[in-house]
């Protein structure tokens, strides 16, 4: 035995010693989600991590394989030598409509005075006009003005500049989408502590805030798997954009189903049954023994003369 090892007094039961909980690894069951409530903010903060990676990933491949190619075709091979704009408006040369490059993707157009039909030509496409740009997609057709000011642009100095930061500027949009996902994740799993709190109320499980709040966020790492997969799906033509739209209302449907069947994981609340006024209870046992026991109390002298 250790001498070094402190030992529990004569009379004094011995200590229990601490068991680290092992909790799983992968959040894709209703325990391994539950198990966030148990852990710290960092365990969770690395799986949200994770999968905005994985998302964002997924996005990256989306717009370096099938964006960047329409817009290097338009910009180096379409792209009129003088353009820009004047006052809000976009100089162009001519106003005959045009297409600049398109595939499924993606579809990048000009049409200065607004008459030409292009028709459907990708589930995403951008059209320039005199006095705005627009964009069609499933969703519909949205118009954007134009900023007023002055902008003059050369071929000869865009080429260069778009060749240049291309490839951040695609990585930095798949990282703010990646960003912006893992704050709307957190945010959703703010919002459903209230829900649960009340379900474990009357259910008298753990509804700490703390805890309910990190496997609320947990319960949307499934989720946003799913969802990174749908668009890796749509990346490689296996999905179509119409499917991944329902796919992304969808996954936090999915998130629910799981936060609601890991609530039922948690431990349930224990109640203390030991009432203290009762004189044959143990809490009051002890009391009278530890005052029994306390023979050398100085003041007790001072106490007998003043009674």
């Amino acid at each position: 035995m250790d001498p070094d090892t402190p030992h529990p007094l004569d009379g004094e039961p011995p200590e229990p010693e601490e068991t680290s909980g092992r909790f799983p690894g992968f959040p894709f069951t209703p325990g391994g989600v539950a198990s966030f409530a148990h852990t710290g903010w960092s365990r969770l903060f690395t799986w949200q991590l994770a999968v905005s990676i994985a998302l964002g990933g997924s996005i990256l491949l989306v717009l370096s394989q099938h964006w960047a190619p329409v817009m290097n075709q338009a910009i180096e091979k379409h792209m009129p030598p003088k353009t820009g704009l004047k006052e809000g408006r976009l100089i162009w040369p001519d106003d005959e409509p045009k297409v600049f490059g398109h595939n499924q993707y993606l579809c990048l157009a000009v049409n200065p005075d607004g008459t030409g039909d292009h028709g459907h030509m990708a589930d995403v496409q951008i059209e320039l006009q005199r006095d705005s740009w627009v964009c069609q997609s499933i969703f519909g057709y949205l118009e954007f003005e134009y900023p007023m000011q002055d902008w003059p642009l050369t071929r000869k100095e865009f080429v260069p500049w778009w060749g240049s930061r291309r490839p951040f500027l695609l990585l930095g949009s798949a990282v703010v989408v990646g960003f912006l996902f893992w704050l709307g994740w957190l945010g959703l799993g703010f919002a459903g502590i209230w829900p649960i709190k009340t379900v474990a109320y009357y259910t008298d499980l753990e509804s700490e805030f703390g805890k309910l709040w990190r496997m609320s966020a947990a319960s949307l790492l499934p989720a946003g798997m799913l969802l990174a997969m749908g668009v890796l799906c749509y990346s490689t033509g296996f999905m179509k954009l119409a499917i991944l739209l329902i796919l992304i209302p969808l996954h936090l449907v999915f998130g629910g189903v799981y936060l609601f069947f890991s609530l039922f994981s948690l431990p349930k609340v224990t109640a203390n049954t030991v009432n203290p006024f009762d004189e044959n209870s143990s809490i009051n046992v002890e009391d009278e023994k530890l005052v029994d026991a306390d023979s050398t109390n100085p003041f007790a002298g001072d106490n007998e003369k003043d009674s």
